[in-house]
C-alpha cells in the first residue's frame, strides 16, 4: 500500500468509481461497503471521499473484510482509495 498526495497526477483507473464526496460519517463507508458486494473477486474499485473519517474507516474495515487496499492519496481535500475485493467467499 503506497500513499501519497497527487496533485499533479490524475487518480488511478479502476473497474467501478464510487463517489462518496460530500457525504458524512458513516456514509462512505457504508456506500463502499454496498459497492464492493455488488463487484466480481479480483475486481477494483475506486471511492472518492471528503469526509476526514474515512481516513480511518475504510481502511479498517478492509483489514477486517480481506479486501485489498492497493493505494490510498490525497488530492487537495480529497481522500481516494483504491480497492481490490477479496477472490473467493469473504
Amino acid at each position: 500500500m503506497t500513499t501519497g498526495t497527487m496533485a499533479t497526477e490524475t487518480l488511478p483507473t479502476a473497474d467501478e468509481l464510487l463517489d462518496a464526496r460530500g457525504l458524512r460519517c458513516p456514509m462512505p463507508l457504508l456506500r463502499t461497503r454496498q459497492a464492493l458486494r455488488h463487484l466480481s473477486p479480483g475486481q477494483t474499485l475506486l471511492v472518492r471521499a471528503t469526509d476526514a473519517g474515512a481516513r480511518r474507516d475504510i481502511p479498517a474495515y478492509l483489514r477486517q473484510s480481506g479486501h485489498e487496499l492497493v493505494r490510498t492519496g490525497e488530492v487537495d481535500d480529497e481522500l481516494w482509495f483504491l480497492i481490490r475485493t477479496a477472490k473467493g467467499d469473504i
